[in-house]
């Protein structure tokens, strides 16, 4: 094994570049999968929403959800939309800081799905919520938190999100944008990333297999011809020594095999610690 490392020593820059494009690959291969679920779960599921803040919400739900939010929740919240006309509009926001406010608005986002499926609509002030006093509301959404925190703390968030996603997907029904259409844009965009990903995995499983074919195939030449130099300056004794089948052999079916291993190994034994 030692030799045969030593044979791809002329060979580094190949290498390399195969080193490389398996790392391209493997990533290709191992994002495949999750655009799968992605399609399945938001595209079909939650209808295409992909992220809790909706891109447009009514005066009642954008002032009736502020009822069971943190400050810091109230805060990010607020910021994240401006008024135009009757209704508020989501900012342009990076997929980043809309991940981050994924995190934030999390939980009353599911809670408010909760409320809302309990009475019908997210509630625009307190007496609508309920119709007890100030102390007897708070305790109730107090725990309210309390049983949605502890669905995450018992199952994870990603049944609590989905309720969360379901909040976003109404706020778009009552802001009158088409949900429909979002659903198919969101299908089409993973689509296309999908055969993009493909494509890339692809071009990169032909180069490693260009790459390495060429290395396999300059090691062989290369034991060739030592091997033949090495042969044609045998005595006649020595050449009888070794029969001149095996010679024939070992210039032809054992370079050969030396060959295959180098091309396999690059192409197979070198992926799966990356893919790993």
């Amino acid at each position: 094994m030692g030799k045969l490392f030593k044979n791809l020593i002329p060979y580094w820059k190949s290498v390399i570049i195969i080193f490389f494009l398996l790392i391209v690959q493997a990533y290709c291969d191992l994002a495949l999968p999750q655009y799968t679920s992605n399609i399945i779960d938001v595209g079909i599921i939650n209808s295409g929403t992909e992220y809790i803040l909706p891109e447009a919400v009514t005066a009642q739900t954008y002032e009736g959800i502020q009822m069971i939010m943190t400050e810091d929740e109230r805060e990010a919240w607020i910021d994240s939309f401006e008024k135009q006309g009757e209704y508020y509009v989501a900012k342009p926001l990076s997929d980043e800081e809309l991940e981050a406010l994924d995190h934030k608005l999390l939980i009353p986002a599911a809670l408010a799905y909760k409320m809302s499926n309990y009475q019908g609509e997210i509630p625009a002030d307190a007496a609508q919520l309920q119709s007890g006093n100030v102390a007897d509301m708070t305790a109730m959404l107090m725990q309210a938190r309390q049983s949605v925190e502890q669905t995450i703390d018992t199952v994870g968030e990603t049944t609590v999100r989905s309720m969360a996603l379901q909040f976003t997907a109404q706020c778009h029904k009552d802001a009158g944008l088409d949900v429909g259409q979002i659903q198919i844009n969101y299908l089409l965009k993973a689509g296309i990333k999908m055969l993009l990903i493909t494509l890339l995995m692809g071009i990169a499983a032909i180069g490693v297999g260009f790459f390495a074919s060429r290395v396999g195939a300059g090691i062989g030449l290369n034991l060739r011809k030592k091997v033949f130099s090495k042969v044609i300056r045998f005595s006649n004794a020595e050449i009888d020594k070794f029969s001149t089948a095996s010679l024939i052999t070992r210039s032809t079916n054992d370079i050969q095999q030396v060959q295959m291993v180098s091309t396999m190994l690059l192409r197979m034994v070198l992926f799966a610690p990356i893919i790993g």
